[in-house]
């Protein structure tokens, strides 16, 4: 009965720990040097509990035969100080440069691995560690407890070098390291009660244990990476955000900036027309392309940030030219080509730190926006647009509105870009919150009672969340309002503003006075 609940308890764990396996090779793509040594240990302790439930059979009296039993524990005892071993290499890799001396200590283990290999081999012909009864029973030979310690000596090595580790930091790293001595605290003790209960499986069990700790810790780690990562990552194009930007920004008005640095201001070109005349869609690839573009002319000496919609920065340490950088930016748009849209342009500012020695990053910033502007300036002109004309009809479109709008459908929110103050009353049905706003406007009197049914129809937040969904490109609402003479036809045109996604939904909002109703 012992020894079919040795095999069983023993295949268990390793079940356990192919579930863990599986979940370490599942949270992360791109394996770190620490999470493919910890992949290396726990493929290794499965495949150990796996043999220790092979033992734990072959030493059934009803299944096992002497000469099997012996083959098998054969095997166990190598494998016992091999997996001391990967403990050993698992521990080194994690603790990295804390360590000093991992070719010594690598030596050391192996020369211990090689001396319990040859104590086994001796005992294939010379009864060294164990022999084989008759009635299937393993019997201690006088070497048995010397390989027993001889692999402990390994784990009580690796203890040494973890709690030494752990005392010599402070705060969340000290906190690393003893969780990893627990991790190797495991098998020790569980060595203990296996040399006291040699009938139960404590190595398996110690192995578990071990592995389990180990993975809360890196489980956790990862979860924090990803965290951060998110934080810190734009998720269109998978560079820098604009928070990370801001936060490196901080970090160099604290510290005196290299004379090496160039700052680069870079904009894409056309991305409001692409969005108007072939979407969204051809839009992001729009962004995505010239994300790469800027990634690949500035890999492995620039940090990327895209700071706005079509807008990006890049900071560059480098003895190199910003003309040679501008260069390789061009060529490498020069050879982009999209699905939905054949090709891009960028405009490109820079400014150097050794050509402005007293400048600050935002001076540096400043002078290379300037630089990009009259490259966008250069780019439109060789287009035939008039970029001056281009703003005062913009301004004038606006000035035509009384009302501008960005609304968040997805978040129920909005920005003021212009407005009376006069709006801003609860008489007019003023709320915070986009849906509440245009609902409690009609409510308020404010539209004609023939209007109002349609108004609150068309501005309703599922209605417009919806509407926008389905793929339209804008919506105009016609209604009268009440005014100081009467009642005013009014327009109230919605489009989807250049950031729009399904999963946020951002649009423009226009109102319009368009004429008197004649009506009181």
């Amino acid at each position: 009965m012992e020894q079919a609940l040795y095999w069983i308890a023993s295949l268990t764990f390793a079940i356990i720990l192919a579930i863990v396996l599986w979940h370490a090779y599942t949270y992360k793509n791109e394996a770190s040097p620490v999470d493919k040594a910890y992949r290396i240990l726990v493929s290794w302790c499965v495949f150990f509990c796996l043999q220790d439930a092979l033992w734990g059979i072959a030493a059934m009296p009803e299944v096992g035969h002497p000469s099997f039993l012996f083959g098998v524990t054969t095997g166990f005892h190598i494998f016992t100080v091999i997996s001391a071993y990967v403990w050993l290499h698992f521990v080194l890799v994690y603790l990295g440069s804390e360590i000093h001396h991992k070719r010594f200590y690598r030596t050391l283990v192996l020369l211990a691995v090689g001396f319990q290999t040859a104590l086994v081999i001796r005992n294939v012909f010379v009864p060294t560690i164990f022999t084989i009864g008759p009635n299937n029973e393993y019997r201690c030979e006088a070497f048995r407890q010397v390989a027993f310690f001889n692999q402990y000596f390994i784990y009580v090595l690796i203890g040494l070098i973890t709690a030494i580790s752990a005392l010599s930091n402070k705060g969340d790293t000290r906190k690393q390291y003893a969780a990893v001595f627990v991790f190797v605290l495991a098998p020790i003790l569980c060595g203990v009660f296996q040399f006291f209960f040699p009938n139960a499986p404590f190595y398996a069990i110690g192995y578990a244990v071990g592995c389990t700790i180990i993975h809360v810790f890196i489980a956790s780690r990862e979860h924090n990476d990803r965290l951060v990562l998110a934080s810190t990552t734009d998720e269109l194009t998978q560079v820098y955000n604009r928070r990370s930007y801001e936060e490196d920004l901080k970090r160099y008005e604290d510290h005196p900036i290299e004379d090496d640095l160039i700052l680069f201001s870079v904009d894409v070109n056309s991305l409001k027309q692409v969005n108007d005349t072939l979407g969204h869609l051809a839009g992001d690839e729009l962004i995505q392309g010239a994300s790469l573009c800027i990634t690949n002319a500035f890999s492995g000496s620039g940090k990327v940030y895209r700071v706005g919609g079509d807008e990006f920065i890049v900071v560059v340490h480098s003895d190199e030219s910003g003309k040679k950088y501008k260069d390789r930016l061009e060529n490498e748009v020069d050879q982009w080509e999209g699905q939905r849209i054949k090709g891009l342009s960028l405009s490109v500012g820079y400014a150097a730190k050794r050509d402005m020695t007293d400048a600050s990053l935002m001076e540096l910033k400043k002078s290379a926006d300037q630089m990009m502007y009259r490259d966008k300036e250069m780019y439109y002109k060789s287009k035939g647009v008039d970029r001056r004309g281009q703003r005062e009809a913009f301004d004038a479109v606006c000035n035509s509105y009384t009302k501008i709008l960005k609304v968040n459908l997805t978040a129920d929110s909005y920005g003021i870009i212009k407005m009376n103050l006069d709006e801003k009353t609860e008489q007019k049905g003023f709320s915070h919150k986009i849906s509440e706003w245009l609902h409690g406007f009609g409510k308020s009197g404010q539209v004609h009672a023939e209007d109002l049914s349609g108004y609150l129809e068309k501005t309703s937040l599922e209605f417009l969340r919806s509407y926008f969904t389905e793929g339209n490109t804008s919506l105009s609402v016609f209604y009268r309002r009440l005014s100081a003479d009467g009642y005013r036809r009014v327009m109230m045109e919605m489009i989807p503003s250049d950031d729009y996604t399904a999963e946020n939904q951002t649009l423009y909002l226009y109102v319009k006075d368009i004429g008197a109703a004649h009506e009181t």
